[in-house]
């Protein structure tokens, strides 16, 4: 089958988040959710952030063109985002009932941290990013 593509994420490619380790197709799968899809294009870059002893997951969001977050849309998509991380994740889920919940009303505590940015924000250096790596045709 010489049209045949495979692309397989790396193994090693986890964000450590206060030992909760989520891989990029996890991440992914709770951000394009269908109750995220109207507010985001599905674009995002995650990272883990410490500061004073303090760890949290920091995700950039591309938000649509048409989209103005307001406060009320950032707490509706924080929420989300949370829910989708428990649905996923029985170990987080456990966590955040017992641990992380307790700062969740103050935003600079919380353990997931989100940044929205308008599209084509993030679309941009993603085109950038793109390679072509190694194809082999016979």
């Amino acid at each position: 089958m010489p049209n045949l593509v495979a692309l397989v994420e790396r193994g090693d490619k986890f964000l450590n988040l206060c030992g909760h380790r989520f891989s990029k197709s996890e991440i992914d799968e709770a951000l394009v959710c269908e109750k995220l899809v109207s507010y985001l294009t599905g674009i995002w870059t995650a990272k883990i952030d410490s500061h004073n002893d303090h760890t949290w997951m920091k995700i950039d969001l591309e938000t649509h063109s048409n989209i103005f977050v307001t406060p009320e849309i950032a707490e509706e998509i924080y929420h989300i985002i949370v829910q989708q991380f428990c649905i996923l994740k029985g170990d987080f889920k456990q966590g955040w009932e017992t641990v992380y919940s307790v700062t969740d009303n103050i935003p600079d505590k919380r353990i997931i941290r989100l940044n929205f940015l308008p599209y084509p924000s993030l679309s941009e250096k993603e085109e950038k990013n793109i390679k072509h790596q190694g194809i082999v045709t016979e």
